[in-house]
């Protein structure tokens, strides 16, 4: 008898990512499976995860500003893995959103504010406090403005504190290079989605510590993991559909349906991939 298999992976999955956006932004609204899935990809590269986490501080930080109270409390959630969401951006919600020196350089901006207003975050501040994050780790580099989004120092900052962080990034071998571009030519490259090296003091030289924007103007990062999740689900589909009969045999069902749903769930971070008028799942190594 010849099956009918129907893929419906990437429509489960986007279903998946709709139910996470909405929790998070209820005026989320769905228009199409895959712009979903990008949506929550690009929200997820934002959005700082509550994980506890090492801090340090760079040697120029001033904490005897008018922000200390707050800054000290942004500290001590950090190190639980408290939400930093309310000092977060508003445009957080906003899922056509890309930040520019997220995505180039790695560093993420909180608000200063000490009263969270009723939407969930702080009042907007002029001043931002600019962090980079690792998984287990937040590197302070101090107060910047508004308009600083592009100021060299930032990079200077992580390259004398913790130039480790960033070592992958550092273009090697090179004597130099033929255009440095100043500030507002960064800040205008990020606009265009295009990627370009800086030189620092010292001379050295970095490319995109953040991960790099495309020419659509989104992070690097997303478009990477977007699209090795959608190859993922197609190997994983052809794989299931060529050994059909040897996985009904290994999970002990007998198939006499004419056609079969191929689903995905995602439990506990896994993947199960479902033939949904079975009520089975399998989990692919």
């Amino acid at each position: 008898m010849e099956i009918e298999f129907i893929n419906e992976i990437e429509k489960d999955y986007s279903d998946y990512c709709f139910e996470k956006l909405i929790s998070l932004i209820p005026s989320y609204q769905k228009t199409e499976d895959e712009k979903c899935i990008w949506d929550y990809h690009r929200y997820k590269f934002r959005k700082i995860t509550d994980t506890p986490r090492r801090v340090f501080l760079a040697s120029s930080l001033d904490r005897q500003s008018e922000f200390e109270n707050v800054i000290t409390g942004i500290l001590n959630k950090m190190e639980r893995g408290e939400s930093l969401l309310s000092y977060q951006s508003r445009l957080l919600k906003n899922t056509d959103y890309d930040d520019g020196l997220l995505m180039d350089w790695g560093v993420q901006h909180l608000h200063l504010g000490d009263y969270i207003e009723s939407d969930g975050f702080v009042k907007r501040t002029k001043e931002l406090l600019f962090i980079k994050f690792t998984p287990d780790s937040a590197y302070v580099l101090g107060i910047f403005e508004h308009n600083e989004w592009s100021t060299l120092s930032i990079l200077e900052i992580v390259h004398e504190n913790w130039p480790e962080t960033i070592d992958n990034h550092k273009v090697k071998n090179i004597v130099d290079i033929s255009h440095c571009p100043n500030e507002e030519t960064i800040q205008s490259f990020r606009k265009i989605g295009l990627n370009s090296a800086v030189k620092l003091k010292d001379n050295t030289v970095y490319m995109g510590p953040g991960g790099g924007i495309t020419a659509a103007g989104t992070p690097m990062e997303v478009t990477h993991n977007v699209l090795h999740l959608r190859r993922t689900f197609s190997h994983a589909y052809n794989h299931i559909v060529k050994e059909f009969d040897a996985i009904c045999d290994h999970i002990g069902v007998e198939c006499k349906l004419d056609k079969i749903l191929i689903g995905i769930n995602l439990i506990d971070g896994k993947f199960i991939y479902t033939f949904k008028e079975l009520d089975r799942g399998i989990v692919l190594a």
